[in-house]
């Protein structure tokens, strides 16, 4: 279109110099006067001005055109790496503790809530059905920690940390047992004896009271009394956090 107006200017010049050359003529040769064809050439250059600026001025929209799309090419380039280098950081199925009740961007609370395979398939990909398979075909479970406490892998450490290892069941259907992560365990308390001394044999009969001395022997029907804290569970000194885990 600005070339157009300027060929414009050019057909208008040559059409007043052929059908008006007396008038041309005669305007130059007026007292004063530049001339028609003067004015319409200044008019030209200034047409031709006037493309060169707006050229000039395309140039520079279509040199930001082009930096805008490098830009956004590397905008997106860099999003995946920062997706990338989060993953290196923290892998998928990380469990974390966390100090509030609302998991973090990127995480889902550990609480055994049955969740979709393909919504899912990078988590899926990483614990698959260990923590329990769901619908068997299109679902899976997450972990759930609710309320408990975690412990290491044995897998055959030498020791012997978890003697019961290999007697850990599935805490939902298709999940995983026996010595393998996503396995539980029941509370119990481990097996033992108390040995109690009293004041000895005499006169009065045996074991009169538990009052000291070096005397020993077995008692049946012994009630004692409870010292100190107890209740529905043992357990040790705790602080509630909300486990989550990285999808």
């Amino acid at each position: 279109m600005k070339r157009r107006g300027s060929r414009s200017v050019g057909v208008l010049v040559s059409v007043c110099l052929f059908l008006f050359p007396g008038l041309v003529k005669a305007q130059g040769n007026s007292p004063g006067g530049g001339g028609l064809a003067q004015e319409l050439a200044a008019l030209q250059a200034r047409m031709t001005a006037a493309e060169t600026r707006l050229s000039s001025a395309e140039a520079r929209l279509s040199a930001a055109e082009t930096a805008v799309s490098a830009l956004t090419t590397q905008s997106a380039n860099q999003a995946g790496q920062i997706a990338a280098l989060q993953a290196k950081t923290v892998p998928v199925g990380t469990i974390i503790t966390y100090s509030a009740e609302t998991p973090p961007a990127g995480y889902l609370e550990c609480d055994g809530t049955e969740v979709s395979r393909a919504g899912y398939p990078a988590l899926f990909a990483a614990i698959g059905t260990a923590w329990g398979e769901g619908d068997g075909a299109s679902t899976f479970l997450i972990p759930d920690l609710r309320g408990l406490f975690q412990r290491g892998w044995s897998h055959d450490s030498p020791r012997g940390f978890d003697p019961d290892r290999l007697n850990r069941f599935r805490i939902n259907p298709g999940g995983a047992f026996g010595d393998h992560v996503g396995s539980l365990q029941e509370s119990q308390l481990q097996q033992h004896q108390h040995t109690v001394t009293s004041a000895g044999s005499d006169f009065f009969g045996p074991f009169r009271g538990i009052i000291g001395g070096n005397g020993s022997g077995f008692f049946s029907n012994l009630t004692t009394g409870v010292i100190g804290h107890s209740g529905a569970e043992t357990r040790p000194y705790n602080a509630t956090v909300m486990y989550a885990i990285k999808y």
